[in-house]
């Protein structure tokens, strides 16, 4: 479930929606909000993930300046770690500074998706582990030594950015990523963070819900598929080179009514 970025220039649209406002003044009336107002107006409820083994993972809604440092680099790792092949291999390329740029964009708001990481440290001699609860993956194991045997610490296992903005002179919510941990996926907290942002994008009034989603990405494509997505308009044709031979983009764009 990995999205990858197309560079896209943010007009306004002076296009009236239904609830009579323009499609540009709709958009910066949500992107203005505080925090704390745009969490009461779009998002009131929002209790944590709570999996099939019982474990609740909490969910933070944040604006890109609200994100720690630490959960930053942990957001920007899933990427890494996640899609930077597919992004090397596209006509887009991998550029971590661009993405990082993209990433505390003033309008990006994220949902992050935590739980409590378990320092089990035995003797001072010996290394320990830390441990997701109800998690196996390796990538969250690290060692220690010594220590408060009931220490632990707060860890990011997955996260879902998004923005509201004009795309084609429509007013939508565009998915930018979404990326679980290998350990946190097929278990709904994907379908979960998508539905929270299409929740915004209801609340908010804007037309659609938007992604960009590597071809190669098959299974992302399903996911998005058996969520109600289908290749938007706006998503690039095949061109047709001389040789008489169809050559599909790297990417589709992806849409879901919201109205």
């Amino acid at each position: 479930m990995r999205n990858c970025y197309i560079f896209r220039q943010r007009q306004p649209n002076p296009a009236i929606t239904n609830a009579g406002m323009t499609s540009s003044s709709l958009i910066t009336a949500a992107n203005t909000l505080s925090l704390p107002r745009f969490r009461n107006a779009y998002l009131p409820h929002l209790p944590p993930f709570l999996a099939a083994n019982d474990i609740e993972y909490p969910i933070e809604l944040h604006t890109a300046a609200t994100v720690s440092p630490d959960d930053f680099k942990a957001c920007f790792s899933l990427i890494r770690d996640t899609s930077a092949e597919m992004y090397k291999s596209s006509a887009v390329g991998w550029k971590p500074i661009a993405k990082k740029r993209e990433m505390r964009d003033e309008a990006m708001r994220y949902l992050v998706v935590k739980t409590r990481i378990k320092k089990e440290c035995g003797d001072e001699d010996e290394v320990g582990e830390e441990r997701v609860e109800g998690s196996s993956d390796a990538s969250l194991s690290s060692g220690c030594s010594g220590g408060d045997e009931n220490a632990s610490e707060e860890r990011v296992v997955g996260f879902l950015s998004f923005m509201l903005t004009i795309e084609d002179d429509y007013p939508v919510i565009y998915c930018y990523e979404i990326h679980l941990l290998p350990s946190m996926r097929g278990c709904g907290l994907g379908k979960h963070l998508m539905e929270l942002a299409e929740q915004v994008g209801r609340k908010a009034g804007v037309d659609k819900s938007m992604l960009t989603v590597f071809l190669r990405n098959k299974g992302g494509m399903k996911f998005y598929e058996r969520t109600g997505y289908t290749e938007d308009e706006s998503s690039p044709a095949p061109k047709r080179l001389r040789s008489g031979r169809l050559k599909r983009p790297g990417y589709a764009i992806l849409s879901k009514a919201l109205k």
